[in-house]
Order: C-alpha cells, then structure tokens, then sequence
C-alpha cells in the first residue's frame, strides 16, 4: 500500500501471484477503504476491504458477493 494524502494507492498479489490493483483506495485517520477486482473464470469478483491500521497490524473486514470475512495482517518483524 501507498498513501498519498487521504488516497490509498497499491496492489494486492493474487493467487496466482499476480498484482490486482487497488481501486477507491481512501483513507481517514487509522481507517482505510478499497476494493479490488478479481478475475474469477472470465467473471469479474469485486471484493470490498475496510481495515483499522496499527504500528504492528491492520485488522480487516471484507465482503465478497455479499458474504463477510476478517482477518489480520501483521508488520513483518
């Protein structure tokens, strides 16, 4: 990720270890926001990410066809 004023801007890797950019990238404070698109069978998957950023993590929700998910991500050591 890349903040660049109240923009968030990067990419994420796929599964197949590509990059998939980060699209409506915000953020406010220790919040941010962004979607990504993925390319599921010829199919486009939007996936929506809002996250809580700590000096050690970031602790996500997601939504993915209308079902949510969390994880963490913590700063590498």
């Amino acid at each position: 990720f890349m903040a660049a004023g109240a923009t968030l801007n990067g990419s994420m890797e796929g599964m197949d270890g590509m990059a998939i950019p980060v699209k409506e990238g915000k953020i406010d404070g220790s919040n941010i926001s962004f979607t990504v698109t993925l390319d599921f069978g010829g199919m486009p998957l939007l996936l929506s990410y809002k996250g809580v950023v700590t000096a050690a993590e970031i602790k996500f929700t997601g939504e993915a066809m209308g079902m949510p998910f969390e994880f963490t991500v913590k700063k590498a050591k």
